[in-house]
């Protein structure tokens, strides 16, 4: 097969060399197919000219719920993508990296001495057996193994992601790159088991291959500060009130969030919820904590819109668990979109 950038405009070409594999990133432009996507006006412009209002989501992402999207209308069904697939196969790739590397440390055959600025001394691996420089090719495979398996899969999240909010006429989306800083600057401070994950699952390339298909269907993305997002109930308190309170470091009354979040361990003291549950204590109801993280993130990205406040959006998602069930969900919700309407005589 002939690649699709012959006979196109080539931007930019990078070679790029990854654990013994060698990789061309092409950069091309096609006018005639940018023509043939672009729609004659954008989705905010389609909405004005056929009098519906612009309608908002916003996308909360986790560990262990790798994508929660609340859509702000009356209708749509909230969705919560689990991340168990994702901390699955991370936590087989742990284990295989971790024998390898204790079987190739019995294979070394010669060590060299380094010493550091304090004068202690440490023992580096020179060389290995025959057998030990198969286990360090082996190595070299499993990362590149598990960079390949994370691109694809955050590639088809992102597209199916795209496509549900396609469906449901999404004009804007609101994410936070919160995640992303804290990844980079090492500041995030939890158990060893849990930081594997965090660490491990690239959260900011989701985000950046999301907000590419996003702004290529004329889906705007705002990015915003999601700090006391998920501490704070959208139902009863002001996010932005607790927001501006935290930025002049002034104190931060119960009163002014409504609420709390589960902990990790249900039982304690005050706190008996779970830790995807969230109690407004205003309302006395538990709410997806998730879900109402995403709800305060278009309270923070649209300072003038109203959240919808039917519980329904918060209590009820619809729970998707891989790529795969993702991908039938779509299929039904298009197969029930173009399905024609029966009038019936009464």
């Amino acid at each position: 097969n002939k690649p699709s950038y012959l006979n196109k405009k080539i931007n930019s070409v990078t070679v790029s060399l990854s654990h013994g594999h060698i990789y061309y990133n092409v950069q091309y432009h096609d006018p005639l197919q940018a023509m043939k996507n672009k729609p004659a006006v954008s989705n905010v412009e389609n909405c004005i000219l056929n009098n519906k209002p612009e309608k908002v989501a916003g996308l909360d992402i986790g560990v262990n719920n790798t994508a929660s999207i609340f859509i702000n209308d009356e209708d749509t069904m909230s969705l919560i993508f689990s991340g168990s697939e994702l901390i699955s196969y991370n936590c087989h790739y742990n284990k295989r990296l971790a024998k390898t590397a204790m079987e190739l440390a019995c294979e070394v055959t010669s060590y060299k001495i380094l010493i550091d600025e304090k004068g202690k001394e440490y023992k580096i691996p020179e060389t290995y057996s025959h057998k030990g420089k198969i286990l360090q090719n082996r190595r070299s495979q499993i990362f590149e193994r598990r960079r390949l398996f994370m691109e694809d899969y955050l590639h088809k999240l992102s597209r199916k992601t795209t496509q549900y909010l396609i469906l449901n006429n999404v004009t804007t989306l609101v994410i936070s790159r919160n995640l992303s800083f804290v990844k980079n600057e090492g500041s995030i401070k939890m158990r060893k088991a849990n930081q594997q994950k965090f660490y491990q699952i690239p959260f900011g390339k989701m985000l950046t291959l999301l907000k590419a298909k996003l702004e290529d269907n004329d889906i705007k993305v705002v990015e915003i500060n999601e700090a006391y997002t998920s501490k704070t109930s959208a139902l009863t308190a002001n996010v932005l009130e607790v927001q501006e309170k935290g930025r002049k470091k002034e104190k931060i009354l119960p009163t002014d969030l409504n609420g709390s979040r589960g902990s990790k361990k249900k039982g304690k003291l005050n706190n008996p919820l779970g830790r995807g549950m969230f109690k407004d204590h205003v309302l006395k109801k538990m709410i997806n904590a998730d879900l109402n993280a995403a709800a305060n993130h278009i309270k923070v990205g649209i300072k003038s819109i109203k959240i919808n406040e039917s519980l329904i959006k918060y209590c009820n998602p619809k729970k998707i668990k891989s790529n795969n069930e993702f991908d039938e969900f779509l299929k039904l919700k298009l197969k029930l979109r173009l399905k024609p309407i029966q009038i019936v005589n009464i």
